[in-house]
């Protein structure tokens, strides 16, 4: 790539990142959230089928890392593969279609987020709020093979289970036929963060 097409996707990446109003200012000037902003211009350039990001977010400003996030994203649904690296797990659950949790050099567990949570074994919360006015419903839960009822009243269950979604039209049968009513739902899924914590047995390094 030369002349005026690189000049051409020189202005297209710097805009991207937001930073088109600054390409005359000297690097040296920039601020630090500008400086991982132009280190990830610099990666699409050339518009790569395949771009590596090493933590790219890391000290940055709110401002700047949205819109690198931004740029990824838009990036990543254009048809580039982008492989991503970052302590930051919020990120990682957002942006990425499929995950890698490395520790110490090694892979522990990999797939998507539903993957992983499979394979770490971590449950859904259910809350369930409504009318169960039948003692024998709470038995018949407690009964229930890999499900656990955390709290039960007249009008509200909490429960722990295993793919929870997949589980709820079947709670749902189950209150009804011991006579109850479901008014309201909430489900709860564990985070990638809550996954890693599980696996490592620690919260996250710097």
């Amino acid at each position: 790539m030369t002349g005026k097409s690189l000049q051409g996707a020189c202005r297209e990446a710097m805009d991207a990142v937001g930073l088109d109003a600054q390409d005359s200012r000297p690097v040296r000037q920039f601020s630090g959230g500008m400086k991982r902003r132009l280190n990830v211009a610099c990666g699409f350039v050339h518009r790569p089928a395949l771009l590596l990001l090493d933590e790219p977010t890391v000290g940055v400003d709110p401002q700047s890392r949205r819109h690198i996030l931004d740029r990824i994203g838009q990036w990543a649904n254009e048809g580039t593969a982008i492989l991503f690296s970052t302590h930051y797990l919020e990120e990682a659950e957002a942006l990425c279609s499929r995950l890698a949790v490395v520790d110490h050099g090694r892979i522990l567990v990999e797939g998507d987020l539903p993957d992983l949570r499979r394979q770490v074994g971590e449950r859904d919360f259910i809350e369930l709020q409504g009318r169960f006015p039948d003692p024998e419903l709470f038995q018949a839960l407690t009964a229930w093979p890999g499900l656990e009822l955390l709290n039960r009243t007249d009008h509200r269950l909490t429960l722990a289970v295993a793919e929870g979604g997949k589980r709820l039209p079947n709670l749902f049968q189950l209150v009804e036929k011991f006579g109850g009513e479901v008014h309201h739902t909430g489900l709860r899924q564990p985070s990638l963060e809550t996954l890693f914590i599980q696996l490592t047995g620690r919260a996250l390094r710097s």
